[in-house]
Order: structure tokens, then sequence, then C-alpha cells
């Protein structure tokens, strides 16, 4: 099937940042197929994929991915449901840098990254309504910092605050 052919071409091209399969009627069973080729892939950013006739299932498997697979900065979806959010929530959480998170970076790189997320341009993904549960934040920043001050390391432990 053509989805097979799609995640063989996928798994052997190991240098592949972006693959567009929009509208070509790939339904739940290869969007599923597709989504765990993709958790796997180093090099894969982007994923195209909307007009395609999937539904929750095949969504739920590209929410997988966008968890997983921190190289994932982008896919691409159309409908604006609860799963297609968290969708959108995640890669905006791998393009501030989360993982970071798993590097275990020196403590002094923080400033840093926190940075690098302020000043990413953002501007493809300003209407996206991010929140974590599908909330009305208008500013990916907002939910990258606060992600990284919740899921990061203590950075304030210890701080003595003199008055």
């Amino acid at each position: 099937n053509d989805a097979a052919l799609l995640t063989s071409a996928l798994r052997e091209n190991s240098a592949l940042v972006s693959m567009d399969v929009r509208e070509n009627r790939i339904g739940d069973e290869g969007i599923t197929q597709l989504a765990k080729v993709a958790r796997e892939s180093k090099a894969l950013r982007k994923l195209f994929v909307v007009k395609n006739p999937f539904g929750t299932d095949g969504s739920m498997a590209l929410l997988e991915t966008a968890r997983e697979n921190h190289n994932i900065i982008h896919v691409d979806v159309c409908c604006k449901d609860s799963i297609n959010q968290k969708i959108r929530y995640n890669t905006a959480l791998n393009r501030g840098g989360r993982q970071l998170l798993f590097e275990k970076p020196p403590l002094a790189l923080w400033p840093l990254a926190f940075e690098r997320c302020n000043n990413i341009d953002w501007e493809e993904d300003s209407s996206m309504n991010l929140g974590q549960q599908g909330g009305n934040i208008s500013d990916p920043r907002v939910d990258v910092l606060y992600y990284f001050l919740q899921e990061g390391p203590p950075l304030f432990e210890g701080l003595i605050c003199q008055s």
C-alpha cells in the first residue's frame, strides 16, 4: 500500500528533514504507520499531513510522535480540536528546546536556553492558541517558558533573598 511505501522511504532516508503528504488520502492506518516511523527519525523536523481523511487514531499517533521525538518541530494539522492543540503544544515545546531537559546541561546554560526560546521567530505558530489543555494562549513563548520552569532543574533552589 502507499503508506507502506512512505514509511519505507522515511525509514531508509536518514537525511529527510521535511515530509509533505498533504492531500494523499491517507487514513488512520497509514498515518499511524507514518507516525510510528517518524518517532524514530533523527532528522525529520516537519511533517505536513493536512487534508487526509484520518481521524482520532491517526491524530493520537501524531501526538505520540510529537511527544516522543523532540526533533519534530512542526506537524501541520488542520483542526483545532483538543488532540491537535496538544500536537501543536508539543511541537512548540520541541521547537523551544525540550531536548535540553533530557540532556541535563549545566545550570549556567539555562539562561541561554530561555533567551533562545524568547528569540525564536514564532510567526508560523502565532495563531495556534496553544495552552497545554487546549487553552487560549496566543504566544507559544509563554507555554514553552512555563514548561521549562516547571519541568526543568531547580534553578532557584537555595537562593537566599535578602531585603
